[in-house]
């Protein structure tokens, strides 16, 4: 939490696909297979581990130090309802690849876990892993 609070806003590039692009600064990106990250805050309400696709959640900076620590706060407590899918300034959208790149090269984690840095591509690879996880209802 407190590592939030002291970062900055990056400016990143965001290619999806052939056709989707956009530049701009971003608190953060994540990319989810999974509604919920970090024990159960639902980062990413729409995605599922079974639709063959990703998530791409990107939560924009304003460029204004107060107004983005407002957004930030707002983006926290919103992820923590389910309901960051909501929120003006988070863009979620179903991709099978993203490429991310940042002005300043940005690591990239997993489940909290160093993974990397940028630029990265991330992209769906059908059946490379099991999931135990209930029916649908």
């Amino acid at each position: 939490m407190l590592e939030l609070f002291s970062s900055r806003p990056e400016q990143v590039t965001l290619t999806a696909g052939a056709e989707r692009s956009w530049t701009g600064p971003v608190w953060f990106v994540a990319v989810a297979s999974t509604s919920a990250v970090g024990g159960g805050v639902r980062l990413a309400p729409s995605a599922r581990h079974d639709d063959g696709a990703l998530e791409l959640v990107v939560v924009r900076a304003c460029g204004r130090p107060l107004a983005d620590t407002a957004r930030l706060v707002t983006t926290l407590l919103a992820a923590l309802a389910g309901r960051v899918d909501r929120l003006p300034w988070v863009s979620t959208v179903p991709v099978r690849n993203v490429r991310i790149e940042a002005k300043v090269p940005g690591l990239l984690s997993a489940d909290g876990e160093p993974m990397g840095s940028t630029p990265a591509v991330i992209r769906v690879r059908a059946g490379a892993a099991r999931v135990l996880a209930p029916g649908r209802p």
